[in-house]
């Protein structure tokens, strides 16, 4: 039987040089995994250029949270438990990215989670999406590029790792990301979408 690896021992390979800073990894469920950010078709260790102009406006939301006590975080760990520590494309975090300067966000840091999703949305729902949900986290959104729309899943029934309300949402519709204040962040899908 495998032994799984814990977030803590993720650390000390990235200190020791085992491990890359940056490398397309990720920690679920105790086991690296590799975070395939490419769209289809693409040579597999490429990051997609649908994906990053996505994520790339995504990052330009990050004033408007700032006035809601949050901040946009782009490709970087969320502490979830001892054995997972996903690295979703974005998500959006309470405080400012100061506040993170010791520790990584955790369930109670981050208002939403979001990930853009071509050649990797198979395992964006099946992985990521009852991970986010057994954490608790509020909202899920994963930019369905193939399908060009957004999926919206939010109230996490955390015993059964799955949300009770899923809403898609098209060019003309607008995504209400959660903030913090209990507000929510009005973008039109289209300005989201490539």
């Amino acid at each position: 039987m495998a032994t799984r690896i814990t977030v803590e021992q993720v650390e000390r390979m990235l200190d020791t040089g085992l491990l890359v800073e940056g490398a397309p990894l990720e920690l679920i469920d105790g086991v690296l995994v590799y975070r395939d950010r490419r769209d289809r078709g693409e040579d597999p260790m490429s990051i997609g250029t649908r994906h990053s102009l996505v994520v790339h406006l995504l990052s330009k939301l990050d004033a408007e949270l700032e006035s809601r006590g949050c901040w946009m975080k782009a490709n970087g760990a969320v502490l979830l438990s001892l054995y997972d520590a996903p690295q979703p494309d974005a998500a959006v975090v309470a405080g400012t990215p100061r506040d993170y300067t010791d520790r990584f966000p955790g369930p109670a840091d981050v208002h939403a989670v979001i990930e853009v999703s071509d050649s990797s949305l198979r395992q964006d729902r099946r992985i990521k999406l009852p991970l986010y949900a057994r954490a608790g986290i509020g909202q899920y959104v994963i930019f369905n590029l193939p399908q060009d729309c957004v999926e919206v899943y939010e109230q996490p029934v955390v015993s059964e790792e799955h949300y009770a309300s899923v809403a898609v949402l098209r060019r003309g519709d607008r995504l209400a990301l959660r903030t913090g204040d209990g507000t929510a962040l009005g973008v039109d899908v289209a300005r989201l979408l490539p």
